[in-house]
């Protein structure tokens, strides 16, 4: 475990161009060896895009043989190769993967887990998409999880889509019990800037609640800062135009991470279009759930992305 904690401190100090390299970097080796992600016959690119003062580390996967492309964006406090699963299913499905770390999450640099505001993560996923357009093998497909689905309906509710299919897992509007959050935030915030993170059970998968506890890419404290940039986002949706392009939300009825019964109703009225299904024993890492609830959602975003 020590090994990796400085193995991965190092790539964080390292400043790569993006662009194709081999994986001789042993750092680079210990990263995916660690997270489980697939590096046989894909080719694999990877570095830092720099935005306002920030790198965002990009991965970009491609598979011999490329049917489309995804773009998949992870969730609060999560970091791309905590989707280690969904990329090695995508790829073995023949979609290349286009992936980064949001600001202050993973090996991107940011204060870690803070945000003054969620357009902050939204105008740097429009700066991506154009630097990669001319890159990208097409149609180009997102799949997003949780908070990475707010920053993609942002996206999406303020700029043409560019893309063909658009999945949502577990999305975020607003937190479980919104109420007492807010609550505690405005008695909070005046006198304390960050909380010390509380690691829920948020999957029926025990090895991964376990990893997640050892992770050394996971933040350790709640930012209140992020939270109250969550209030003023939950303000701004409403003023937000809704969206005639079709998306799938796969949510889990035993979510207890996002107030999602409320989300979904925003969500259907964002976007009149939308299809949900519901995964009866499922909760919040429907990505990283127990392997047949998972099986199941991959499956679930399989037929979506061929549809």
């Amino acid at each position: 475990m020590k090994s990796i904690h400085r193995s991965l401190t190092h790539i964080k100090k390292e400043r790569m161009p993006f662009d194709v390299r081999s994986l001789e970097n042993h750092f680079i080796n210990d990263y995916l060896r660690f997270y489980g992600i697939n590096d046989q016959e894909v080719t694999y690119s990877h570095g830092y895009v720099s935005f306002h003062d920030e790198n965002h580390f990009v991965q970009w996967f491609q598979p011999t043989s490329i049917k489309g492309t995804v773009l998949l964006v992870h969730g609060y406090f999560d970091h791309a190769a905590a989707l280690s699963k969904t990329i090695n299913y995508l790829l073995k499905q023949n979609y290349a993967v286009l992936t980064y770390d949001l600001q202050g999450h993973g090996l991107s640099t940011g204060n870690r887990a803070h945000i003054n505001q969620f357009k902050e993560y939204v105008v740097f996923l429009e700066y991506l998409l154009t630097i990669m357009d001319d890159r990208i093998q097409k149609p180009l497909h997102v799949v997003a999880h949780s908070t990475g689905c707010a920053i993609v309906a942002s996206y999406m509710m303020t700029n043409s889509c560019p893309f063909q299919k658009v999945i949502f897992i577990s999305p975020l509007v607003r937190s479980y019990r919104w109420h007492v959050s807010k609550v505690g935030f405005y008695l909070l915030f005046p006198f304390i800037k960050e909380m010390k993170r509380m690691f829920k059970g948020n999957s029926s998968n025990t090895k991964y609640l376990q990893f997640v506890k050892e992770d050394p890419l996971q933040p350790q404290k709640l930012p209140l800062s992020w939270l109250k940039a969550l209030i003023q986002w939950n303000n701004q949706v409403d003023t937000f135009q809704s969206v005639s392009h079709p998306l799938l939300i796969v949510q889990g009825k035993k979510d207890k991470t996002v107030d999602w019964r409320y989300n979904l109703k925003v969500l259907k009225e964002k976007f009149p279009h939308c299809h949900i299904q519901m995964i009866r024993k499922g909760k919040h890492q429907l990505l990283n759930e127990q392997e047949k609830i998972q099986k199941d959602v991959h499956e679930i975003i399989e037929r979506y992305l061929l549809s």
